[in-house]
């Protein structure tokens, strides 16, 4: 009876040492993070950790996907193995191998805090869907992190510079706000007198958006008036359109005439060059010439001023005495 007992307490025993065996191996698989999955790694270059810390969380959009598996300090070391640029800080990340084509090659990396004054973790704006992914062991070039002593000395300088400069200038500043005060004051006396100028004012604007809607209507003319004009738009494009197909066919006939007429031109100057015109207006213009200088009968008769006298007025004696031509002496 007793060795039943003894066996049955030492079953309870064992059990309970198996269960907090097992209790004990969840709860390190839980805080250490340890999953089967697959895993990758990438490198960010910061020039600060911002107290970062290794087992901090790293997140894709606010998703977590991974977290900080080591932080190294470079001081300045260049990295040869990546275009031997200088290196403050590499923070390596874990994270899950799934999520890595989500990340592109122009993506940003931030050391973000949650909340003011919380822990610090990664935030990873993906990129660009259409560039190409990430590799593991790919290093990028993080983002510069805010710091708030440096915002804060910052905030310091701009407020004492701003004292400093009410302190020279309070009494133009006075002087400024006292001015601002009459013309506040000036606005309202001008209202209080115009008040019923204003109300007149007020009343005409409204008269004139009431003629104006009435005008307007409900828009149906002016709509018309739109659909008027498209289709006589219209009716002029389908006008032209037939010109505007035919101008090619038109220049070219020009082009074919122009060439005709140049081609008659040309005939008819080697035709009058073969002919006798040329020596009729020789001619013509020696009898001109000889007709000038008084040659001929023709021509003394021009030049001597007596005959073309006597003539004139043998002229004039037939047309008063025309039976002079009948009669003999």
């Amino acid at each position: 009876m007793a060795d039943k007992q003894m066996r049955r307490m030492e079953i309870k025993v064992g059990a309970l040492i198996l269960f907090a065996a097992l209790l004990l191996v969840f709860a390190i698989l839980l805080l250490g993070d340890y999953s089967c999955s697959e895993s990758s790694y990438i490198s960010v270059d910061f020039q600060t950790s911002s107290d970062l810390k290794v087992g901090a969380p790293v997140k894709i959009s606010g998703v977590t996907v991974g977290k900080v598996n080591k932080v190294e300090l470079w001081a300045g070391r260049r990295d040869a193995a990546n275009g031997n640029k200088v290196v403050q800080v590499r923070v390596i990340l874990k994270l899950k191998s799934e999520s890595l084509p989500l990340i592109h090659e122009d993506a940003i990396f931030r050391i973000s805090t949650l909340g003011i004054l919380g822990e610090k973790y990664v935030e990873i704006s993906p990129g660009t869907y259409e560039k190409p992914s990430a590799t593991d062991g790919q290093v990028f070039d993080g983002a510069a992190a805010m710091n708030i002593d440096e915002v804060g000395q910052s905030a310091g300088v701009i407020i004492e510079q701003v004292s400093t400069l009410l302190a020279k200038n309070e009494q133009t500043i006075q002087d400024t706000i006292k001015g601002l005060g009459q013309l506040v004051e000036r606005a309202d006396r001008v209202i209080e007198d115009n008040q019923e100028d204003i109300r007149e004012l007020v009343a005409n604007l409204k008269q004139l958006s009431a003629s104006m809607n009435v005008a307007i209507g409900d828009g149906k003319q002016i709509s018309e008036t739109i659909t008027s004009l498209k289709s006589l738009s219209g009716s002029i494009d389908r006008g032209l359109q037939p010109l505007v197909s035919r101008l090619p066919d038109i220049a070219n006939n020009l082009d074919e005439t122009i060439t005709e007429g140049k081609s008659f031109v040309g005939e008819a100057r080697d035709a009058l060059k073969k002919s006798e015109v040329p020596k009729l207006f020789e001619d013509i213009r020696g009898l001109t010439a000889s007709l000038a200088d008084g040659k001929g009968t023709l021509g003394a008769l021009l030049k001597d001023r007596e005959i073309y006298d006597d003539l004139i007025a043998l002229m004039k004696d037939l047309k008063r005495h025309p039976w002079k031509l009948l009669l003999k002496d």
